[in-house]
Order: structure tokens, then C-alpha cells, then sequence
């Protein structure tokens, strides 16, 4: 993966820790994990998610947990990364968590808004099969 901070602004001259590492640190690397300690670090206090229309840190927390509990083996890994202004896109392909309606591993499309070097909110969808 490149390291694009240099060529982006608002990512080189951010102060959040996840901003001055690779992309992936936006949260896949994190969510991956399972660090639930990262995301006070990586999402703004007054963070907003569409998906979840929930504000603040704690429905991230919910969120992966129930995800890692549901699938301890996923795996996200960003095959895109489009960067814009405070806007950063990921285009992700979802590993361990089963095949999509089509047969295919599940994909994932988010767009963050990073304010103060840290997502402040969140669009997304996923063809992750929730049975």
C-alpha cells in the first residue's frame, strides 16, 4: 500500500496517531483486530454513522463487537482508497465472513469525513450476508 500522506494535506499535517500511519489505520486495521481501545483514537467524540444513524463512539464499540462475535476470522482488506479534501474513500473486500448473495466474498464501500485528524462521520454499505 502507498503512503499518502506526504501528497495530502489534511492527512500530513493532521495530529491524530492513526493519521500519520498508512491508510489502512483509517479503522480496518483496528476493526480487524478487534481493538475496541482504537476507536476512541480514531473516531471523533461526536462521530455520526449513517448506516447506524447513531452519534458518538459507543454504537462503534456495539457494532464490532457483534461483528467479531458473529465472524471471529473477518478479515477487511482495502482494495481502493480515494482520498479528497476531508473526504476519504474506501472500497474494501470483506475475507472469513461467508459468501455474498452471489457466491462471491462480501465487498464494502464507505465514505468518512475526517475533521481534526479523525473520522467524524461515516457512510456505508456492504453485501455482507446478515442472516
Amino acid at each position: 500500500m502507498t503512503d499518502i500522506h506526504a501528497s495530502v494535506p489534511f492527512l500530513a499535517a493532521a495530529q491524530a496517531p492513526w493519521a500519520r500511519t498508512r491508510p489502512a489505520r483509517l479503522g480496518l486495521g483496528p476493526a480487524n483486530a478487534g481493538n475496541l481501545a482504537a476507536v476512541d483514537e480514531i473516531f471523533a467524540p461526536d462521530f455520526y454513522s449513517h448506516p447506524l444513524r447513531q452519534s458518538g463512539t459507543a454504537p462503534v464499540r456495539t457494532a464490532w463487537t457483534m461483528v467479531r462475535e458473529r465472524f471471529p476470522d473477518l478479515r477487511i482488506e482495502a482494495e481502493d482508497i480515494v482520498v479528497d479534501e476531508d473526504k476519504v474513500v474506501v472500497g474494501a473486500t470483506i475475507h472469513n465472513a461467508g459468501p455474498d448473495a452471489a457466491g462471491n466474498p462480501p465487498t464494502m464501500f464507505e465514505l468518512l469525513r475526517v475533521t481534526d485528524g479523525r473520522i467524524a462521520e461515516l457512510w456505508g454499505v456492504s453485501t455482507l450476508h446478515r442472516r
